[in-house]
């Protein structure tokens, strides 16, 4: 793939993460809420790796929050860049029932390392919030993160996308 075509669709999946994730904002608890930009990572993560997907999950995350909020979340960008990365390297590409498994394994594990882990260990350290508070509501957003991931990923696989992310990868511009 062309460095300018995947340089202007990676610009673009930031901006569908944005909108997805401002569009549904279904509150949790506190200041979490359903995320659906998560599915918008997964398919970047599946189809365009690992630069793609860090570069969506971190700049979306980061948008989104200012523009909500108008703060930086240092927390949810390194989580996300984390998830990005390891979802990007690590996902099988093909689409067989074995396959998937795997690779919801990986989202569940790359969740759970980026925004349960590191971002309780980034937030906890930066603002000096007891672990006992930040675990529970990390917790809350690790399981959501990791059912709204799972669910981009099996569009990823089987969705109507795969045709058009095929042509891209061979080089066509239809």
């Amino acid at each position: 793939m062309k460095t300018t075509i995947k340089i202007t669709l990676t610009a673009v999946g930031i901006a569908m993460y944005v909108v997805l994730s401002m569009s549904a904002k279904i509150p949790v608890i506190a200041h979490i809420s359903l995320d659906l930009g998560y599915i918008v990572l997964a398919v970047y993560c599946y189809h365009m790796g690992a630069v793609s997907g860090m570069i969506v999950g971190g700049a979306g995350c980061v948008l989104v929050s200012m523009l909500t909020t108008g703060w930086f979340p240092p927390g949810w960008f390194v989580g996300n860049l984390l998830v990005g990365l390891m979802c990007g390297l690590l996902y099988h590409r093909r689409g067989g029932v074995v396959e998937t498994i795997v690779n919801v394994s990986i989202t569940v594990a790359a969740v759970t390392i980026g925004i349960f882990g590191m971002k309780t260990i980034i937030e906890c350290a930066m603002y000096g919030i007891p672990y006992a508070v930040k675990l529970p509501k990390n917790g809350v957003a690790c399981v959501m993160d990791t059912a709204v991931m799972s669910a981009g990923l099996l569009f990823a696989q089987h969705g109507p996308i795969v045709k058009l992310w095929a042509r891209y990868r061979m080089g066509a511009r239809t």
